[in-house]
């Protein structure tokens, strides 16, 4: 929620807005990024001065709004738009962990989505110590654990890397020696599948092998993400309808039609669905009548789902082979990439990831009193298992982000993630809807097109 103007805050040097969501605007919208760049770049030329008036006279200078985040018992979700204030209220937390908690920095963990947002964190961090507590700067922000996950899951998996039975120096590879290896295992797939699935696979997706590849390897890297095991994978039996049970269909249809009382859009329909289910085909149930006369509704309902149960399995059932193959090319792909990079005697982060989710099953593992996870609408559910797995028991369990400004789903990035946290009966709630950046004509043309 974009909500009320308020003088800017915290922030070394104003960024531009990306977005914010307006009153009444639901979690699940999300605003074209192109549209958003678009209008803070009109705000950005406009010039208009930005108000610098001094904060409320509290120590670590939040607004009454963002105050209230510090009061949150126990674990509790910060949801915060874009310009609020959120990374002003998340290093006033960490300071306030560290000043009044006396919380050792060893026992707080910030995630951050990018190195640079790491830095800025940590050096906002040390600059509140400097002011409120000079001597507890320096040393602190040196070692309280600050990055993003990658980076986190990396330092905590090399620490214990003897345990977990892998290499010290194992570490993630980069783009050069990644890709070869997939390529290279995709062409095994490919070259290991039957000629029945090879087919099925080319009609589903391409025809070119580079290119099925290349979704073989999407398929996998996105199922890894969302802690979907490939050899795991189940495609249920497929249940085709029988003829007896299309007729059971055609003849409510017909009784429908006979009895002279539905509507004319009625009658057009269900003459449609007829003549196509007694040539042999099964259709779409949109658009059926919501008005007709109550007596017949029962008879209508009965239709429409006849229809649209034919359909689904008419669909299962056709797809069911390339759900089949796309399972095996799957399972094989995984093998073949994961035998390359321990051939390689390299990594890459979801391993690293999957490695870092192990760690809590090692005896004396390590954890945080503090877990504060910065941008956290843009987590999969593999990273945000980690997290939770590294708060300690008692601890607090801070995820901050807005769902309105989730862009990263091409990277597997989950939203619902956030949002199943905000929404959980064990999570408290914290908002910050007051801007601090934009002027007011800004936020209402962003909150217009959100709506």
């Amino acid at each position: 929620m974009a909500g009320r103007h308020r003088p800017r805050q915290g922030a070394r040097r104003a960024r531009l807005p990306r977005h914010t969501r307006p009153a009444g605007v639901g979690h699940r919208r999300v605003l074209r990024r192109p549209v958003v760049r678009a209008l803070a770049d009109l705000h950005h030329r406009a010039g208009r001065p930005v108000s610098t008036a001094h904060p409320p006279d509290n120590p670590y200078g939040l607004s009454p709004t963002q105050a209230k985040a510090l009061a949150e018992p126990g674990d509790f979700a910060l949801t915060a738009g874009a310009g609020s204030g959120k990374t002003h209220t998340l290093t006033a937390l960490v300071a306030r962990d560290l000043i009044e908690h006396d919380i050792a920095p060893e026992d707080i963990l910030v995630c951050t989505f990018t190195r640079a947002a790491a830095a800025n964190v940590t050096a906002r961090i040390e600059d509140r110590l400097r002011t409120l507590a000079p001597e507890r700067s320096g040393q602190a922000t040196l070692r309280l654990m600050c990055g993003t996950i990658d980076s986190v899951c990396g330092r905590l998996v090399a620490e214990r890397a003897l345990d977990l039975g892998i290499p010290i120096s194992l570490t993630p590879g980069d783009e050069r020696e990644l890709v070869p290896l997939r390529h290279q295992a995709a062409a095994l797939v490919l070259a290991e599948l039957t000629p029945e699935q090879d087919e099925v696979l080319r009609t589903a997706f391409s025809p070119m092998p580079e290119r099925l590849g290349e979704e073989i390897q999407a398929f996998h890297d996105r199922a890894l993400r969302l802690r979907v095991d490939p050899h795991a994978l189940h495609v249920p039996p497929a249940h085709p309808p029988t003829q007896a049970e299309i007729d059971e269909v055609i003849a409510t249809i017909r009784k429908i039609l006979a009895d002279g009382r539905a509507n004319a859009r009625a009658t057009d329909s269900f003459t449609s669905d007829l003549a196509l289910l007694e040539a042999g085909r099964v259709m779409d149930t949109r658009g059926k009548p919501g008005r007709v006369i109550a007596d017949l509704q029962p008879l209508l309902e009965d239709a429409k789902a006849g229809m649209a149960d034919l359909k689904q399995r008419v669909i299962d059932s056709e797809l069911r082979p390339a759900a089949l193959a796309i399972a095996e090319a799957l399972r094989l792909y995984d093998h073949h990439y994961r035998a390359l990079k321990a051939q390689a005697g390299i990594a890459d982060y979801t391993d690293i990831a999957e490695l870092a989710l192990r760690l809590s099953s090692l005896p004396h593992p390590r954890r945080f009193r503090r877990v504060y996870v910065d941008e956290a609408q843009d987590t999969s559910p593999l990273q945000m298992d980690v997290l939770i797995d590294l708060v300690a028991p008692g601890g607090q369990m801070i995820p901050v982000g807005d769902a309105n400004q989730s862009i990263y789903g091409f990277r597997d990035a989950d939203v619902s993630v956030f949002l199943d946290l905000v929404e959980s009966e064990d999570m408290g709630r914290a908002t910050l809807d007051e801007n601090f950046r934009s002027q007011p004509a800004v936020l209402a043309g962003i909150n217009a097109l959100a709506r």
